[in-house]
């Protein structure tokens, strides 16, 4: 909604004692969100004519004449009663001014805003929706800004939408960088398979040999020097290996693998 035409709204409210954004709300009722269409040109009317001339609203079945941001009907601006000034002209202000004017009639008549409502719409439920729009939030935007900030209508409450950060997307991987290390880990070589020997027991034995060549097949840990500095060629282990072998506990000690 504009700026200045909320201005002209809230004027109209307090002229006439109503609730801080009822004529807002009566807008909403009638026309929805599409400011645009209807501030624009106040002129449209809501429905359509027929190859007969006519305009029929769907939701009743009957003609209506209603035309502008306040659904006001050719009739009524024309003869409103209720002491009120007929409609001058179909500009808008014009038609803010009509409509409140033409409300607070019916309020006083009727002696509430929700029967004045039912009076100006369509019965109690036309009210009661009316009513429950009080309140909330309408978005006000400047008419001659583009891009302009939202500021919602509440009071001491501004929303600056240029303000809001641009939404976090998740991190994409580098592409230049992750190929070649995909590349890089097809090319390495498998390990060798040791045609179902026991990699645990070919390293005992190398290290056997390699301290002595007469030493028993059996060996003990402590027989073992680990601090030699004879090649001892280190056995491949796969987790395979490490699961399937009963000699090899991870969660064992040195006497159970030997």
């Amino acid at each position: 909604m504009p700026a200045d035409v909320r201005a002209l709204l809230d004027a109209a409210d307090k002229r006439h004692g109503f609730p801080a954004g009822l004529m807002a709300a009566v807008m909403q009722q009638e026309i929805g969100g599409n400011y645009d269409k209807y501030l624009t040109d106040p002129t449209q009317y809501h429905y359509a004519a027929g190859p007969d001339g006519r305009r029929i609203a769907p939701h009743t079945g009957q003609v209506s004449t209603a035309f502008g941001p306040f659904g006001i009907l050719e009739s009524t601006a024309a003869k409103p009663g209720y002491g009120v000034r007929p409609l001058a002209s179909k500009d808008l202000a014009e038609q803010i001014r009509f409509a409140s004017d033409y409300l607070a009639g019916r309020i006083k008549q009727a002696g509430s805003i929700e029967a004045g409502l039912a009076g100006y719409g369509e019965g109690r439920k036309y009210a009661s929706s009316v009513m429950g729009r009080l309140g909330q939030p309408i978005p006000v935007r400047a008419p001659t800004q583009e891009a302009a900030p939202v500021v919602v209508a509440q009071p001491g409450r501004t929303v600056d939408t240029s303000a809001v950060p641009p939404p976090v997307l998740p991190m994409q991987p580098d592409e230049s960088r992750v190929v070649p290390m995909l590349a890089e880990i097809g090319n390495r070589a498998a390990p060798p398979v040791l045609d179902g020997r026991d990699p645990w027991q070919e390293f005992l034995l190398a290290s056997q040999a390699a301290q002595s060549p007469a030493q028993s097949k059996r060996v003990l840990p402590s027989d073992l020097d680990f601090a030699s500095k004879a090649a001892v060629p280190a056995p491949v282990l796969t987790v395979a290996d490490m699961q399937t072998n009963p000699n090899f506990n991870l969660f064992q000690g040195w006497d159970t693998r030997i």
